[in-house]
């Protein structure tokens, strides 16, 4: 193997002193699968022998992981030796003697301290630098250099594991195919990331003072995420306009940031809290669905309103959901269905992996799209699918003003004025009224011009069961009473009419704007209708 790899030679004209070390750790770099057994057995046994004592590697175990707990903080020749040793390391428990001796008993989630806090430091090195995981390296290899995902990298230079994971995310969000081994292993490192906020400095550094403020008694993990999540949303008492304190803008922005680095909505596995608190409800409802490209909460957020959806899962889910329907990108299915349209129309970014959120355009993109659901202007036709997504996820989201964040946002004021906290996030109307009356036109609304739920309601309005539920039917007539009063809201009557009024309009108004008895103002509101009209 020596004679094979020469460059390991050259070590003698560098430091004589250090001679066999220096070509012991070349040779151990180099290994291959097609490497001679014998050589390879060798080179196994003289690892272990080195990461026995500190002293073989040129007076004690703990030496490495001191220096590898301070690794922002070493000289750049020390960092990359470290750096190398850890990823060494990485390939077999017994050279990580800390780890091991903590672990060596531990085969179940519910591992000792000893052992959570040696794999936690495992983690957070390979946040550091994902070559560290030598699993992830090895399956994703092929995939992270056609992808080019270590671009504008030199040498050695550590690559943190969230840039890997953007990179190989924004591919598969292409469409881009991976291969399952590699899909495996970004799934349980994007859990790693999700169960331990402390692998996140960012995140750790701009949420310190929320975490203590809100969370200090929550069980360390995923359930401080969570927390976080739970404070972002605003808390309303009627009639005051008064706000409760929630967590700060930076920090909310960094749960952001780590909900795009995990993909949270591409498989709801990353979530151990959710996953636990849901998986009744998934196994009874969405049974037949395959975790992955964002089907299982798809499943879930369809159920929201189910009584045998466990309310832990539905409370969880929807601090999910508060995320997602801020961030176009994180809804799998709604970006894969409505990238292209979106990109067209709403001034969506065109790539995925792109770390530049903009909180004004993020949470406008599905608004904009659902006004082009419903628009009438034919020159713009959303594509069938990207349709049909988004008036589904318009459906589940109605229950709660506040995951529709372009409405909530311009309206947080009177929201907080007229509707308290408890109103809003309560359920939406029963729809078992829905699905017991108007049992056809409710399978069909999913389709671009069905109005017939609506009007089968607006018919059936004095059926006692609606007139027992006072909302209902209270919600119907002021349905009504909007649509009467205003043509634009009344979607049969624009369908039918548009033509012929901007027909008539048009006419009417370049006679009246010819005219000299019409002042300036009246030309101005004619012209304005117009343009009105023409939308």
């Amino acid at each position: 193997m020596l004679d094979a790899n020469q460059n390991c030679l050259q070590s003698i004209a560098k430091n004589e002193s250090n001679l066999g070390a220096d070509q012991l750790s070349c040779l151990i770099d180099l290994v291959q699968p097609e490497t001679d057994e014998n050589c390879k057995l060798y080179l196994q046994q003289m690892e272990l022998i080195i990461f026995s004592d500190y002293r073989l590697i040129n007076n004690q175990n703990n030496t490495i992981q001191c220096l590898q707990n301070h690794l922002d903080q070493l000289a750049s020749v020390c960092h990359d030796e470290i750096i190398k040793i850890s990823e060494l390391q990485s390939n077999d428990i017994h050279l990580d003697k800390p780890l091991f001796l903590a672990c060596r008993a531990d085969h179940h989630p519910d591992m000792d301290d000893d052992c959570k806090k040696k794999m936690i430091e495992r983690e957070m090195l390979i946040s550091k630098d994902y070559k560290i995981s030598r699993s992830l390296e090895q399956s994703c290899k092929h995939h992270i250099k056609s992808f080019e995902c270590r671009k504008n990298a030199k040498g050695r230079k550590q690559i943190r594991l969230s840039q890997i994971l953007l990179c190989l995310e924004g591919a598969h969000a292409k469409g881009l195919l991976i291969v399952p081994e590699c899909k495996a292993e970004m799934l349980l490192h994007r859990r790693f990331l999700f169960e331990n906020y402390k692998l996140t400095p960012d995140l750790v550094s701009y949420c310190h003072r929320d975490i203590e403020r809100f969370c200090s008694n929550v069980e360390f993990g995923a359930k401080t995420l969570h927390c976080l999540m739970k404070n972002v949303r605003p808390n309303r008492r009627r009639g005051d306009a008064h706000l409760k304190q929630r967590i700060s803008n930076e920090c909310e922005r960094q749960i952001e940031d780590l909900l795009k680095e995990v993909n949270i909505a591409e498989d709801w596995r990353v979530d151990p809290i959710l996953q636990q608190a849901c998986q009744s409800t998934v196994n009874e409802l969405c049974s037949n669905i395959r975790p992955g490209d964002g089907r299982i909460l798809s499943c879930l957020a369809d159920h929201i309103e189910s009584a045998r959806m466990a309310d832990d899962c539905r409370e969880y889910l929807h601090q999910m959901q508060y995320f997602i329907s801020r961030n176009f990108e994180l809804d799998t299915e709604i970006y894969e269905a409505c990238q292209s349209d979106a990109l067209k129309y709403c001034h969506a970014k065109s790539s995925w992996n792109s770390n530049d959120f903009d909180p004004e355009r993020g949470p406008t993109v599905i608004g904009c799209l659902y006004r082009y659901v419903y628009q009438l202007d034919f020159k713009i036709q959303l594509q069938p699918k990207c349709i049909f997504h988004i008036k589904r996820v318009m459906k589940n989201r109605a229950a709660s003003v506040d995951l529709l964040p372009f409405i909530e946002i311009p309206c947080i004021q009177d929201l907080a004025k007229f509707c308290s906290s408890e109103q809003v996030e309560k359920k939406g109307y029963e729809m078992e009224l829905v699905k017991e009356l108007c049992v056809e036109e409710y399978e069909n609304s999913n389709g671009k011009d069905s109005y017939e739920v609506i009007e089968c309601l607006i018919k059936k309005k004095n059926h006692f069961r609606i007139k027992s539920n006072r909302k209902c039917h209270q919600a119907i007539e002021h349905y009504q009473k909007i649509n009467s009063e205003d043509f634009h809201f009344d979607h049969r009557f624009k369908e039918s009419c548009k033509m012929d009024i901007q027909k008539i309009a048009k006419i009417f108004a370049q006679n009246m704007m010819s005219s000299i008895v019409y002042q300036y103002w009246c030309i101005k509101m004619i012209s304005n209708l117009i343009e009105l009209l023409e939308r």
